[in-house]
This record gives C-alpha cells, structure tokens and sequence, in this order.
C-alpha cells in the first residue's frame, strides 16, 4: 500500500502487486490520502483523509477485503487530523487534533501584525475502537509535528517546537495517558537536529527517530531541489544515549514505521 497523485493531481491510495508489477488504483474520492496503518487483522487501513469541500481532515478506513471506504465523522467541519497512530496490541487509535477556524485566526493576525505565528491549540484523544470511545488526554498549545503511541498503551510519543520559523528548535516529548501531563526527553543538540517521527522499539527500551545530522549534508533530489541528508537515530531509555542507526547515503529517509 501507498499514496501517490492520481491523474487529476489528488494523492490516492494505490496498492501494488509485486509478482504482476501492477499498480491499482484504490481510492478515487478524496482530495488527499496520507499516513497509513494496518488494523490488526490487516484487513483495514486506517487513513487521513481530505474530502472535497472540506479545510479539515479527517479519519477514513479501507477495507481490503470489500474495498469499502468509510468516513469517521464526515459532517465534522472544523476539528481536523493533524496526525494519529494506531496501536494494534490494544485496538486503540491516538489522534492529534486542531480547530481549523483558530488556526486560520491566528496565520491571519500573524499576516496583519507582521508578529511571530501563535500556535493554535492541539488536542490529542485516545479512540478505543472495540467500545467506540473517545476520550480527551491532553490540549497544549505547541507546533506538534506528529504523534506515536507505546506498544503498551501508557504513553504518547509527541515532537513539537515552540516557535513557527525554519530553524526552531525540535524536542521530543513523553506524554502519560493516564494523568494527561507530559515531559521532555531530548532536544534537537549538536549532533543533530529537526528530530521528529518518535517512535518506541516493541519492548519499549529504544526510541528511535529520524533527524539530520551535523554537520549538514547537501544532496539534490530528483526535482531538482537542495535538500538535507537524513538519518534515523536510536535513543536508549536506560542509558539515555542516542547513536545514528541508519542512513542512505545520497539519499534521503521521508518517512519510517517500526513494524
């Protein structure tokens, strides 16, 4: 499974057959498709999705065996998807949430008075999907990047800065499901920096996470644009130090999902 632009320019949900070489074409109604996780009978996938009509995302599913899609909340207008994960050990999805209307509020008092960009309030919620509850963990207001929770279901895995600007400083930070309240684990150092994507090892020992390493490395993609090498690094929870797991050379880590 993947996204990529269909013809009329929206990204998709495609699937790839790797013994014919044939792509097909999955999803056809949205505007945008990202950020994929498999249920835990990988018979549905979970997906953020952009309907027509709408400024907000929301939570779809596609199921693989009736190529069914579905809409979680499709009349929902304002609350929108940043990011979600999901934890296949207890059924459970985390979704990290904002209000369209206040963030287009903020951008535009940003525009008129030529200030800094405020970050707007993000929520993030627990989905247990067997019972169908939601319940609210946390709303802090932060430039959060992404959201990943534990294996165990304890503990939330969020990257966010304090400031809207090229260079703000990443930290990652620890969220407990139980009382709402979140701590710092490390930041953007010398070694490193743009961490995001945090994620917990099966048996929760290791973090890892993608970030570009210092001194920086220039590569050219294949449109042409400059960018920065990437490398996924792996922070040890006991002895708290961070080593550089994995990198392309000459190339560059979009994207990765322990499995």
């Amino acid at each position: 499974m993947f996204t990529t632009k269909d013809p009329k320019g929206h990204t998709q949900l495609f699937q790839f057959d790797r013994v014919t070489n044939k792509r097909t074409q999955l999803t056809k109604e949205f505007l945008n498709v990202d950020t994929l996780r498999f249920d835990q009978k990988n018979d549905k996938v979970y997906m953020r999705v952009l309907l027509p009509g709408h400024r907000n995302f929301h939570l779809g599913t596609f199921d693989l065996n009736t190529h069914q899609t579905a809409v979680w909340n499709p009349s929902e207008d304002d609350q929108s998807i940043v990011y979600f994960d999901y934890n296949a050990f207890h059924n459970q999805i985390a979704t990290l949430t904002k209000s369209v209307k206040e963030d287009y509020e903020k951008v535009s008092r940003a525009n008129e008075t030529q200030t800094p960009l405020e970050p707007s309030t993000k929520q993030i919620n627990l989905i247990t999907i067997d019972s169908k509850k939601s319940k609210q963990i946390s709303t802090i207001k932060k430039f959060i990047q992404d959201i990943s929770i534990s294996p165990k279901g304890t503990n939330i895995l969020f990257t966010a800065s304090g400031e809207f600007t090229q260079d703000a400083k990443k930290t990652m930070y620890r969220l407990n499901l139980k009382s709402g309240k979140y701590t710092p684990l490390l930041s953007d150092s010398t070694s490193f920096s743009k961490l995001n994507l945090a994620q917990y090892s099966p048996d929760e020992k290791n973090i890892y996470f993608i970030a570009t390493p210092k001194p920086f490395k220039w590569i050219t993609d294949q449109g042409g644009r400059e960018i920065k090498v990437r490398a996924i690094y792996g922070y040890n929870m006991e002895t708290k130090e961070i080593s550089k797991i994995w990198y392309k050379e000459d190339g560059y880590i979009n994207h990765f999902l322990l499995l």
